[in-house]
């Protein structure tokens, strides 16, 4: 019967393969295609179809115990997996609630420093569903929004108030899925090479992942090809890079929505990764994986990766200080790094983008190292730090970066973002133009904000007009003790865009795909176009290189 169903459809895909292709083209390719095309993902015979295409697994489901929070959502807190420290993680077969004794309780979040150990738990792949009160009633069922928290790999849990997601899935009809993975050491550093992948963070995503497909028909989101948006914040838009590259993950999404994603760092280098982990062992000063390491006090572990984290700059210039500790790719997992055109993939392995960062990125790390005033002379100093002499020169003698007679960190700020996060991400999207002739990406600078609660410690970021790193996540989920008008319109986009790929929603001005040679972004938040500034292609990028580039990343 199937035979008839890819008659109906081939016409929307490329035109059939000649002799001299048929060995590179295969069935399954165009079973991809056509479960990807937004007009027939209607056709509930084609979600039918798709989800035949999908290994989903058999979850048992029966009353499951959720907890009103608003305007009739209802929220589910349940565990995907479970996993042996530095273990591949083993997905659930029976809906089992995050906390047994307490079924509508948020979870524990995986194992951190800055939460009591009370608060924390090894046991902890857990993630939290919000469900709107129309999903079952929906014809079709309703997409789903999974969010990937950020934290530098080092922190952040789906508890945090701020990802309450009860707002979102009403503004969007869509069950929004807030994930949980390990972080720091235990998600990205086996102290021995594991017999899987060093990504087990990423393998846990995955496996969350492939859970959602066998459970989210239960609370009303579609069944078939998986209507299913990737969105996450700086470590965890980072993640999202990495499932982008990791082609076992893209079966399982649709498209992905990127905010803050330091783009400026590039994944680990297998080089890099051998240096780490060689720190790392030396650190816990232990014989083997399978020894002290495996069965040390929880506690101890964390003291000893916050050592290793805070010497890691010493170990080489690819450390950074934000990230030492991320994501590494290799040729069978996370195969693709999207730092030059070899490390793309093909361009039918390429999703739909959105690449959003905010004005003022950089300013909580300026506030951070001046916290009054800076004289003019600190500059050159402080940017020679990162930049190192060659960069920095190049930087200073350029027209784009003018120091600010009476406070160095308004420039520094502005730099900062620039490398970091804004021009990178300009060129991503330039990238994935390059690499597909379809109009998937789209990029954008948020002017508005809501001053997450990390940044109230820094007095610049309560400065009116600006929005600094993280202040556009509350704005996202409608959280927070104030209200911002740019999240109905942030609510839209995502409604559309979790729907047809296109974050162009009924009522809001106009935002054009990317081009090669444009990022063509849009200001959201406010009516003036974004100057592109020293994002200039000619300029980072060539002129000056990014970290990923100087560090072969």
């Amino acid at each position: 019967m199937y035979s008839f169903w890819l008659f109906l459809v081939l016409p929307f895909v490329a035109a059939a393969p000649t002799a001299s292709t048929v060995s590179t083209v295969t069935i399954q390719s165009i079973i991809t295609t056509v479960c990807d095309i937004p007009i027939l993902k209607e056709f509930h015979v084609i979600q039918t179809f798709c989800t035949k295409q999908l290994s989903v697994p058999s979850i048992s489901v029966s009353n499951p115990v959720g907890f009103n929070t608003t305007g009739g959502v209802v929220r589910y807190s349940v565990k995907y997996a479970t996993a042996a420290r530095w273990g591949a993680p083993a997905i659930s077969t029976v809906w089992t609630p995050s906390i047994a004794s307490n079924p509508t309780s948020l979870p524990l979040a995986c194992p951190q420093t800055g939460l009591d150990i009370s608060q924390v738990s090894e046991d902890c792949l857990d993630v939290v569903l919000y469900v709107p009160p129309t999903a079952k009633t929906t014809s079709g069922g309703v997409p789903t929004i999974a969010w990937i928290h950020g934290g530098s790999f080092l922190t952040g849990s789906a508890s945090d108030p701020a990802l309450d997601g009860s707002n979102l899935a009403i503004a969007t009809n869509s069950i929004v899925a807030i994930v949980q993975y390990r972080l720091g050491t235990l998600g990205l550093l086996p102290p021995s090479s594991t017999s899987t992948n060093d990504n087990l963070a990423i393998q846990d995503l995955i496996t969350a992942l492939t859970f959602l497909h066998g459970v989210l028909p239960y609370f009303g989101g579609t069944a078939g090809t998986p209507q299913l948006t990737l969105a996450g914040q700086s470590s965890g838009a980072n993640l999202i890079r990495g499932l982008l590259g990791t082609p076992t993950a893209l079966p399982l999404f649709n498209n992905a929505w990127l905010h803050s994603d330091p783009l400026d760092y590039g994944f680990l280098t297998p080089g890099a990764l051998s240096t780490l982990r060689g720190a790392w062992v030396s650190e816990l000063n232990c014989v083997s994986a399978s020894g002290c390491a495996q069965t040390m006090d929880l506690n101890d572990l964390l003291n000893h990766q916050n050592n290793l984290v805070g010497n890691a700059t010493g170990l080489g210039p690819e450390f950074y200080m934000a990230q030492p500790i991320r994501p590494s790719p290799d040729s069978t997992f996370l195969t693709s790094r999207f730092t030059s055109s070899s490390s793309f993939p093909s361009s039918s392995s390429l999703k739909p983008i959105v690449v959003t960062t905010v004005k003022d990125e950089a300013m909580p790390t300026i506030n951070f190292f001046f916290d009054s005033p800076a004289d003019p002379s600190n500059f050159i100093p402080f940017i020679s730090l990162t930049l190192g002499p060659v960069r920095t020169a190049t930087v200073a003698s350029s027209s784009f970066y003018p120091v600010n007679d009476t406070d160095a960190r308004t420039t520094l700020n502005v730099l900062g973002t620039d490398e970091i996060w804004r021009c990178s991400a300009y060129k991503l999207v330039r990238d994935w133009a390059t690499h597909t002739s379809s109009s998937i990406q789209y990029s954008a600078v948020i002017t508005q904000g809501i001053t997450f609660p990390d940044n109230e410690a820094f007095p610049e970021c309560l400065v009116p007009g600006t929005v600094c790193h993280e202040d556009d996540i509350q704005v996202v989920f409608g959280t927070g003790s104030t209200t911002s008008p740019l999240t109905p319109e942030l609510q839209a986009r995502y409604k559309a865009f979790v729907r047809t790929s296109n974050p162009n929603a009924s009522g809001f001005k106009n935002w054009p795909a990317a081009s090669s040679s444009d990022p063509k972004t849009i200001n959201l938040g406010g009516t003036a176009a974004i100057d592109i500034g020293g994002c200039v292609p000619s300029f980072w990028g060539q002129q000056v290189e990014f970290d990923y580039q100087v560090n072969n990343e």
